[in-house]
């Protein structure tokens, strides 16, 4: 198996994007020489959905990009807008402390469905994709399959 330097990755796909989806996990990278069976985490699966506004979603972004496969760091920064939208909202101000303010304890209908911002950690409550990574006969990197979404507690 080949090492990836991952800041010449970054750099790669950085400069390659030119506002197109680039795959740049470490199994996309990979490709056939990553192992199978490696327990992995994501916060989202463009192949899986566990919320039906999530399959809207994914197809809508799929559509902007122009491909099926597309990055889970998209959704994560539409949840973040998705919190800050509804916080100056509840907050019915831009300001920063009562922003902060509006988070503590609010929740928001997301791609994978609502979330909770705890007021004593501030952090949302989102769910990771776990499972081991396999080669499937369609695609030239490795899946994650069987699939378990853990919702912290």
């Amino acid at each position: 198996m080949s090492i990836i330097d991952m800041k010449a990755v970054a750099k790669s796909n950085a400069s390659e994007a030119n506002g197109k989806s680039v795959l740049i996990d470490v199994s996309g990278e990979l490709k056939g020489e990553y192992p199978d069976n490696v327990i992995s985490n994501t916060y989202e699966l463009w192949y899986h959905s566990i919320d039906p506004a999530h399959k809207t979603f994914q197809a809508a972004l799929a559509k902007k990009l122009g491909t099926q496969e597309t990055p889970q760091w998209a959704m994560l920064g539409y949840i973040g807008v998705m919190y800050a939208a509804a916080a100056m909202e509840k907050a019915k101000s831009t300001e920063a402390d009562k922003v902060a303010a509006a988070l503590e304890g609010l929740t928001v209908g997301t791609p994978v469905g609502p979330l909770t911002i705890d007021p004593k950690s501030h952090q949302a409550n989102i769910g990771q994709f776990w499972g081991p990574m396999v080669k499937k006969p369609d695609r030239a990197y490795r899946m994650m399959d069987p699939i378990e979404y853990i919702q912290p507690k």
